[in-house]
């Protein structure tokens, strides 16, 4: 421990321990009690090779440098403290200056003396301002601090968002920065790093700014004119009360317009550049202060539940899955579910009572940005670039699942190719403009790549599909009325008639099993598709001549108490499909207590365990060989449904909720991808033109298709053609 106490620059200077360690310097004039937080923060966070340059600038309270002996024994302190006592008051400018000559040779730091300092605030503010030779001052986060407090709006507050003590909130800062050290405008003043380079090119303070306000400002555009920057500290948080040094009297705004317009005269760039930065969503700064946010508030996720309809299928247990694990995980500290006006009982009851998660109306016109929550997420497929732009309005950040990228490669499943084209335009829309994407499996992964859809730059993992989806109060089990004669035993395919899904295969298999002796049904069960169906193949493979009578039954898409009932009475569960993303069905079919043949293509084979029996060649002879095998052998089907469940605990809606806040949090770190930041509302203007441009296009489209439309509604040369493309012309340009 070395405390000095001197009135001279001097011998303040030769107390101080020679080194290439900056002196952090704390300017004191009364305020007694957030002097002495200050110091106590300062001695308990800060190594003991970090001096302390204390300017007593004539303070009429004593205290405020005679409390430091008692608080360095008390503390067990080993600091050097370095204590300059001024004979009149200099204020703030002044003051600094002083130091900054006492500090000769050395990196400064001026930390007001109504702050609070958190772990390791010293060599992240140096590893800051270290990072670049170009830079000049490095300020710290914080709650009160103009453009770098990390309020939900962005303004200066004397709580800590979330109602954490200091430390604890800069620990959680700095567990979660991304140390991007965004540029700013000017230093802060709070808490400000500067250079010894910058001291010796700019000079201090300029007493014009005396006794205070607006001197950094003034010393960062000298710097700037220089080509020296000033950067954030984006890992550190440092807790300032604000207003001790004039307090909120007529006086300090007095004090502060005048130096305003000493700014204003100067530098006439500088205030719409600061308003400028202050309001750009898609900054570098404005990410930091976003990811800090969410450190210390607590991450609020919202949830895209618009397709929660009227009847329960995949997509809708998908979504309602991911919403419930997210409100229970402990990095998510609320979750948003944005649905249509008449939300489906099945949605209420699987949501109530979940701490933390609440149901709102999706708004036609967005929210307001301290209303947004940090993130939404978007559980499965864009449809239309659209609606990014409706996601936008409720979130800072837009992270989307891609399920497959099935029907983004085949035509065959839209009635002509430009309907094709527009799904493939926005399904490169999802990956061009959301901030992080999900994917269900390795495989999907590599198809985006493979199609050149994958910016290596967007945050992007495997969150997968969880297996353990009981969200709702099961339903009894219930018999299809059209089922009352069936046996149990059966054959069941359960799957939409799309042609990747293979069921004319199925078909195949159940007539080998038959010549094996299988006297069970086939159940084919699922949505018959307006197009790319194998219902077609199907019926005709079935009126063959030879063919089983009444061996198949096809059933279209049935409520999940009927498939309940078909999977509990079949004897096997077939899945020929071709391509998946995920592929649920085996592990529903483990779950039901059923065996499974399935396909390893896809993602099957990552998502499938090793070893067990599987549809490794189409051809029908020789799987139905294994099928009648796994019918006659129970330990065999045992052992396999075993296997399943047990890897099925690989396959938890908690893991998946783990990759979406991994993922998330990436996303907070990066400026928003989309080129529209600052909307209120679903798009602003580019999202509108894109929405016109999109809407003109079909329109043009459709007018063309229609055989004689054209020359009977604008006649080739004539006055209506000529306006017309006029018209057109406008919107294009505009677009």
């Amino acid at each position: 421990m070395s405390l000095t106490i001197t009135g001279e620059a001097a011998a303040a200077r030769s107390a101080l321990p020679d080194g290439d360690e900056p002196i952090v310097i704390i300017a004191v004039h009364g305020s007694y009690d957030d002097v002495v937080r200050c110091y106590e923060s300062f001695l308990r966070e800060t190594d003991a090779s970090i001096p302390l340059l204390v300017i007593d600038d004539a303070s009429p309270d004593a205290r405020v440098v005679t409390v430091l002996d008692g608080l360095l024994q008390r503390m067990g302190s080993a600091h050097t403290v370095v204590v300059l006592r001024q004979p009149e008051n200099l204020g703030f400018v002044g003051s600094a200056n002083n130091a900054f000559a006492v500090a000769r040779g050395r990196d400064v730091v001026i930390l007001n003396s109504d702050t609070i300092v958190g772990p390791e605030w010293v060599p992240r503010l140096q590893a800051a301002a270290r990072s670049s030779s170009t830079i000049a001052t490095a300020t710290a986060l914080t709650n009160h601090g103009t453009i770098v407090s990390v309020g939900a709006d962005g303004k200066p507050a004397s709580a800590i968002p979330g109602g954490h003590d200091p430390r604890e909130a800069a620990i959680r800062v700095a567990r979660a920065a991304t140390r991007t050290r965004p540029r700013l405008p000017t230093g802060i003043g709070h808490c400000l790093y500067i250079t010894r380079r910058a001291l010796d090119v700019v000079g201090g303070f300029d007493d014009a700014f005396a006794p205070g306000y607006g001197e950094e400002v003034d010393f960062c555009q000298r710097a700037l004119a220089h080509g020296l920057q000033h950067v954030v500290a984006d890992d550190v948080f440092i807790y300032h009360r604000g207003g001790a040094s004039f307090g909120e009297s007529p006086r300090k705004r007095q004090l502060q317009a005048a130096h305003e317009r000493i700014i204003a005269q100067r530098y006439p760039y500088y205030h719409p550049w600061v308003r400028k930065h202050a309001g750009d969503e898609g900054s570098m700064l404005a990410a930091a202060l976003l990811t800090a946010r969410a450190a210390l508030a607590g991450l609020h996720i919202a949830v895209d539940g618009t397709c929660l309809g009227a009847r329960i299928a995949g997509t809708q247990v998908n979504v309602l899955a991911t919403t419930t694990a997210l409100a229970r995980h402990p990095g998510v500290a609320r979750v948003t579910l944005y649905t249509q006006r008449i939300v489906p009982q099945y949605a209420r009851d699987a949501t109530e009572g979940i701490v933390g998660l609440q149901l709102r109306t999706m708004p036609r016109g967005g929210v307001g940005s301290a209303s947004k929550a940090h993130a939404v997420i978007r559980p499965y497929q864009v449809q239309h670039p659209g609606e990014l732009d409706v996601l936008r309005g409720i979130a800072h950040r837009v992270v989307v699942t891609c399920l497959d990228l099935i029907a983004h490669d085949n035509p065959a499943y839209f009635a002509a190719g430009e309907e094709w084209q527009r799904y493939r335009s926005a399904t490169r829309a999802m990956f061009r403009e959301a901030d992080a994407i999900g994917f269900l499996s390795g495989h999907v992964v590599n198809a985006a790549r493979a199609e050149g859809l994958l910016d290596g730059e967007v945050p992007h993992g495997i969150v997968g599909s969880g297996t353990d989806h009981v969200i709702v109060p099961e339903a009894p089990a219930a018999r299809p009325s059209v089922l009352e004669e069936i046996e149990p035993g059966y054959v069941l395919v359960l799957g939409s008639a799309y042609s990747h899904k293979n069921r004319p295969f199925a078909i195949a298999l159940h007539q080998q099993m038959q010549q094996r002796g299988f006297r069970g049904q086939l159940v084919l069960c699922g949505a018959s598709p307006a197009h790319g169906s194998t219902l077609f193949r199907e019926r005709e493979l079935l009126a063959r001549p030879g063919g089983p009578d009444n061996a198949v039954v096809t059933l279209g898409s049935l409520p999940e108490e009927h498939k309940a009932w078909l999977y509990q009475n079949a004897g096997l569960v077939l899945y020929p499909t071709l391509s998946e993303g995920f592929g649920l069905v085996p592990f529903e079919a483990a779950h039901h207590g059923v065996p499974v043949l399935s396909t390893r293509s896809g993602s099957l084979d990552e998502v499938l365990p090793r070893g067990i029996p599987t549809i490794d060649a189409l051809d029908a002879a020789q799987v139905a060989a294994m099928a009648m095998e796994l019918l006659r052998d129970k330990s065999a089907r045992d052992d396999l449904i075993d296997r399943l469940l047990d890897h099925a605990t690989t396959h938890s809606w908690a893991r998946t909720a783990d990759a979406l806040v991994e993922l998330t949090e990436a996303s907070l770190g990066r400026p928003p991808r989309s080129g529209d930041h600052g909307h209120a509302g679903q798009g602003g203007a580019s999202g509108m033109s894109r929405a016109i441009g999109e809407l003109m296009d079909s329109t043009v489209m459709l007018y063309s298709a229609m055989p004689g439309a054209r020359e009977a509604i604008t006649p080739q040369g004539s006055r209506r053609e000529q306006a017309a493309r006029r018209v057109l012309g406008t919107i294009r340009r505009a677009t």
